[in-house]
């Protein structure tokens, strides 16, 4: 008895140090980033690697070490536990329960679709009021839109390209731009047939599922070994997420059981009369030269899928029919609103400072002053404007509109007690941009009644990385 009364002290002694082993464990390995082994300096990264997100703060710090290996390491580090971090908060699944018992088709799609916000389109349905049956527990969104087409006898129809639509007048000579359908936007197009379940990754807001062997957009140079596998990326609504995401491989194993890994993107060759005259494109006003013979029209008429990744792939065994396993992540960026981008404190102390944030965004202030009643600051944003670039069918760019999204931040300060000092007004004094940066100068009205403006802080939009894993099995190749 007495033994088993001492055990139980020392297991709940031990409970506060077991709590706080991570943090101290953290520096401990930091420390050993630098050490003259390399045995050590390797297991001081994979110790970290295992810890995971809870080592950021401490990495964040250890990227200005004086060691250049530990701050070498620290960011590489970094760079693997960051899209980690932000892809357990932004990628959680939303959970629904699915619940129809003899219920009518049409209503039980429209009640889906309410539920889950996704963009169902349905025109195709043959016999609408036919009663369906479709039970589950609670499952993440993906699940049970594919659990409810399983029960219904339902597919998706998935396509290779998309019709545009055109938002202005177009000639020989100019066009404006289509309007371009966005991963998150795209229709999900529910048709009538059963299809079996499709390999992928449904666990999260992002669904990664490879498409079939008969889908078109597969391609594959015979005797090669190398191949080209579509894959179905889809974010929930709600998401921002940013189109054109990558996709790192991890593991490819063929029938055989040889490993292969990812292959080269090829470049497909344009046809001779679009290289010789264009594309050429006007980014200053969003206008694009692209001249097209064949019908008559400057305007694409068709798009990519936006959620369609294309994944390049090199089989060990040529002729092998499919794959075994296909490991890998694909890695996108999401737009997180409302994000503090920069901070700045004691403003007098700091004029004419620039300040760096996040996507190249800088803000500089450049004079603080009292005018009656007012406070008037003049401050600086330097930001990137970005710039999509789409193609057609056959190789055409087309541009997207500029978007700068540091147009959509907002200014907020605080006088030095921490207290909010009210926006009166803003002003806009001097744009400036060229094709890469936009500079804009804008002077900031506060009320004086609430004290001077003592820290100033910028909130807005901030792309993060995340990451989806997936893995697929007996993967039949086209």
């Amino acid at each position: 008895m007495r033994q088993f009364l001492v055990s139980v002290v020392v297991c709940v002694l031990a409970l506060p140090l077991a709590a706080s082993e991570p943090k101290i464990l953290v520096h401990v390995w930091i420390d050993q980033l630098g050490s003259e082994s390399y045995e050590e300096r390797e297991a001081a990264t994979k110790e970290l690697e295992r810890i995971g997100p809870a080592a950021i703060p401490a990495l964040a710090i250890a990227v200005c070490s004086e060691n250049q290996e530990v701050a070498r390491r620290a960011k590489r580090l970094l760079d693997r536990l960051r899209p980690r971090d932000s892809s357990s908060r932004l990628l959680r699944p939303r959970l629904i329960t699915v619940s129809y018992r003899n219920t009518p088709l049409l209503f039980a799609l429209a009640d889906l679709k309410a539920r889950t916000g996704l963009p169902l389109e349905f025109p195709m349905i043959q016999d609408p009021l036919r009663l369906i049956t479709c039970e589950t527990g609670e499952v993440p969104v993906w699940e049970a839109l594919d659990l409810f087409c399983r029960d219904a006898s339902l597919r998706e129809l998935i396509q290779p390209e998309l019709e545009t639509l055109h938002t202005g007048a177009q000639n020989r000579t100019y066009a404006f731009p289509p309007a371009f359908l966005t991963a998150e936007t795209t229709p999900i197009v529910l048709v009538e047939g059963a299809s079996p379940r499709l390999p992928g990754s449904r666990q999260s807001s992002v669904r990664v599922q490879i498409l079939p062997a008969s889908f078109p957009g597969h391609r594959v140079w015979l005797g090669t070994g190398e191949v080209e596998l579509c894959l179905d990326v889809t974010p929930a609504p709600g998401l921002h997420w940013q189109d054109s995401p990558t996709v790192r491989i991890t593991r490819v194993q063929d029938d055989a059981e040889r490993e292969g890994g990812a292959g080269t993107p090829r470049i497909e060759q344009l046809d001779p009369v679009f290289t010789h005259f264009g594309p050429r494109i006007n980014r200053r006003n969003g206008l694009a030269f692209r001249p097209d013979f064949s019908n008559g029209t400057t305007a694409p008429h068709r798009q990519p899928n936006p959620r369609i990744v294309r994944v390049p792939l090199k089989l060990a065994t040529p002729s092998a029919s499919s794959l075994k396993r296909l490991e890998g992540v694909v890695v996108g960026t999401v737009l997180v609103p409302s994000q503090t981008l920069i901070g700045i404190t004691d403003l007098e102390q700091n004029l004419n400072r620039t300040f760096e944030g996040p996507d190249g965004f800088r803000v500089t202030v450049l004079s603080i002053e009292r005018v009656g009643d007012f406070v008037q600051l003049r401050v600086q944003s330097d930001s990137r404007v970005l710039w999509n670039g789409r193609t057609n069918n056959g190789g055409i760019a087309w541009p997207e509109a500029p978007r700068n999204e540091a147009s959509s931040n907002q200014w907020h300060a605080r006088n030095a007690a921490g207290q909010t000092v009210p926006l009166t007004g803003r002003f806009l004094l001097d744009l400036r941009s060229n094709e890469e940066t936009q500079t804009v100068v804008h002077q900031l009205t506060f009320s004086h009644s609430s004290g001077m403006p003592h820290s100033l802080h910028v909130v807005g939009p901030k792309r993060e990385v995340v990451e989806v894993p997936f893995r697929f099995e007996n993967v039949p190749l086209p």
